[in-house]
C-alpha cells in the first residue's frame, strides 16, 4: 500500500502509513528508508538526509540510503559530500549505475571531459543500452575533440534510441569537421525534437550553406 501511494503521488498518505508502523513498534530499516524516501521526493530533504545517516550508521554498507543521501548533497551544492557518498555506494555496491550516473554528471559540469568519458564507460559495462551513458560517451568525446568517434558512437546509439541531444552533438561534431550539409540534417531532427541549440545552429549554418549551394 505505501508503494502504491508513493506511486500515485500520494506522500503524505504514505508518510502517515509508514509512521504508523514505526508508531507500533516496528524499527525496520526498510521503513525507515521508505520514510525518508518519501521525505525527499515530497521536497523535504533535510529531515530525509537525518533518517538516511540513521539508517547508515545501522547499515554502513546500504548502498541506497548511501546514494540517495549523495543526491541530497548534490541538490543542495554540496558538492564535495555528493561525491563521497556516491563513491561510498559504489564500494558497497560496484555496479551501481546511478551512482554512476551522479558521478558522471558531476564530472560534467566540472568539465572534467576525460573522467565523464571513463564513467560513462563503465556505465555502459552495466548496462550496453542506457541512454544516459551513450550521452555522456558522445558528450565526453565531442568535448575532448574526438569528432569521429563520437560521430561514430552517435550513429550507433542512433540506432536504438533517438534523442535531441545525441543528434545535437552528431551535427556539432560535422560542423566540426567541415561537413555542412551532414551537420544540417542532424541539427534539422535535433530541433524538430525540441532542440534550441539545435535550432540556433541552424540560424548559424544557413548563411553558410547559402554559399555553398549558390557556387
Amino acid at each position: 500500500m505505501i508503494d502504491r501511494f508513493v506511486e500515485e503521488g500520494k506522500y503524505k498518505e504514505a508518510l502517515q502509513k509508514v509512521n504508523m508502523l514505526i508508531s507500533a513498534g516496528s524499527n525496520d530499516l526498510r521503513l525507515q528508508f521508505k520514510r525518508a524516501f518519501i521525505l525527499q521526493v515530497s521536497g523535504r530533504p533535510l529531515e530525509a538526509k537525518i533518517i538516511y545517516e540513521y539508517t547508515i550508521r545501522e547499515d554502513p554498507k546500504n548502498c541506497c540510503s548511501l546514494y540517495n543521501l549523495a543526491v541530497i548533497y548534490y541538490q543542495l551544492g554540496n558538492i564535495r559530500n555528493a561525491k563521497k557518498f556516491a563513491k561510498y555506494a559504489l564500494r558497497s555496491f560496484p555496479s551501481y549505475i546511478h551512482a554512476l550516473d551522479l558521478l558522471a554528471r558531476m564530472a560534467a559540469e566540472e568539465n572534467r571531459y576525460s573522467d565523464v568519458l571513463r564513467l560513462s564507460r563503465q556505465m555502459i559495462l552495466i548496462d550496453k543500452d542506457n541512454v544516459r551513458a551513450k550521452n555522456y560517451l558522445i558528450f565526453a568525446l565531442t568535448n575532448l575533440t574526438r569528432y569521429s568517434d563520437a560521430i561514430e558512437e552517435g550513429e550507433k546509439a542512433i540506432q536504438f534510441q533517438k534523442t535531441p541531444l545525441i543528434y545535437y552533438l552528431v551535427g556539432f561534431c560535422h560542423e566540426k569537421l567541415d561537413n555542412a550539409v551532414k551537420a544540417r540534417a542532424n541539427y534539422e531532427i535535433a530541433s524538430e525534437m525540441g532542440s534550441t541549440e539545435a535550432s540556433d545552429k541552424l540560424k548559424m549554418l544557413k548563411p553558410r550553406l547559402t554559399v555553398v549551394k549558390n557556387t
